[in-house]
């Protein structure tokens, strides 16, 4: 028996295109093994909802932080206690607004805050920094930057029933990658694709960007 593959719907409510270009091994990865919805507007979230329920939801902005947009906050929350699964990465973090976080993650149940998450449980932290930590930058000395061990950029714990993820690097790398992949629950570490892009010298070859079209649904 034919299984259908598991599905992804990608709400990008900010509508900035020009944002879509870092995240092509993401895409790329995700068609690989999956279908792959992406909707810019409240309606067509809300009828991929009714209509075509996803496996799971990855918000690739801040649109769904937005007042305007409560209506699709709603629907997620209540989607993700049902069982389904939620993740903001790619460039959340960088757009959601500072007054809006801790409103955000509250309407969550989540006692979160900044942009690297406060807060967090030590069993819901998948990447964090430890008091041995040191900083690795080609901008700031290992010194010039404190570290508090009580940030997080990377999460992952239960909403009601299902999970919300939550990824704070807004680069490309490979690494965040294989993590919202896994978030997924459903879509193997054997289709991420390779990141070719080689927009930068060497030095700074792990700020990873490629051009990147709108992605509609696709298999």
């Amino acid at each position: 028996m034919t299984t259908s593959p598991p599905s992804v719907l990608i709400p990008a409510l900010a509508q900035k295109r020009f944002m879509y270009s870092p995240y092509t091994q993401l895409m790329e990865s995700m068609k690989a093994c999956a279908t792959v919805t992406q909707v810019e507007t409240k309606g067509e979230f809300a009828r991929e909802m009714k209509f075509s329920p996803p496996t799971v939801v990855i918000a690739i902005d801040a649109g769904i932080s937005e007042p305007e947009n409560s209506v699709v906050l709603q629907c997620l929350l209540q989607y993700t206690r049902g069982g389904g699964i939620t993740i903001c990465c790619c460039n959340f973090s960088n757009a959601i607004h500072n007054v809006r976080v801790k409103t955000f993650f509250a309407t969550w149940g989540l006692p979160l805050k900044s942009m690297t998450l406060l807060n967090v449980a030590r069993r819901q932290r998948i990447y964090a920094p430890s008091p041995t930590s040191r900083v690795e930058s080609n901008v700031f000395g290992p010194n010039e930057i404190s570290i508090d061990v009580n940030e997080c950029p990377c999460a992952y714990g239960p909403v009601g029933r299902g999970w919300l993820g939550y990824v704070g690097d807004v680069n490309n790398e490979d690494g965040s990658t294989r993590v919202i992949m896994a978030m997924t629950r459903c879509l193997p570490q054997s289709a991420v694709v390779p990141d070719k892009s080689n927009r930068f010298s060497p030095r700074f070859k792990e700020w990873k960007f490629q051009t990147n079209r709108r992605c509609s649904r696709t298999r």
